[in-house]
């Protein structure tokens, strides 16, 4: 699964402005304008705040769960404007979060062998990974 967006804009100061942010996102999360999961965006989590995190966001009751490329599967609590992160289970390298009624199931994807550190190496086998949804 594979789910991107698309940015109208990758100037700092416009998206500060239309989002009324205290500051302009970071740089590591402009520059394009076809985002994919695994990808560092810019994210309002608190109202005038900035934030940086990775794309991947599955609609989970009043919020969303999420995967980050650095490791850990989130559920975000959607408060009013405001936003609640907790961390549900460390995972390996995950991509991407899909949810069946009972499970998530998370694909760990190793994109660090993409790397030139990496570069030649094999990876340990791709893991389709099934944990337990949050019952509350």
């Amino acid at each position: 699964m594979c789910g991107r967006y698309t940015l109208s804009t990758v100037d700092g100061p416009e998206i500060a402005k239309r989002f009324s942010l205290i500051d302009p996102p970071s740089e590591e999360t402009l520059g394009r304008f076809n985002v994919c999961p695994t990808e560092t965006v810019a994210a309002v989590l608190v109202p005038g705040q900035v934030s940086a995190v990775q794309w991947s966001l599955r609609p989970f009751k009043n919020g969303f769960l999420m995967v980050e490329g650095g490791g850990t599967l989130d559920r975000i609590t959607i408060d009013g404007d405001t936003a609640k992160i907790e961390t549900i289970a460390e995972v390996a390298e995950p991509t991407s979060v899909w949810l069946t009624p009972d499970w998530a199931w998370i694909s760990e994807g190793h994109l660090s062998y993409l790397s030139p550190e990496k570069k030649g190496q094999m990876p340990e086998s791709f893991k389709l990974r099934a944990l337990p949804i949050p019952k509350n």
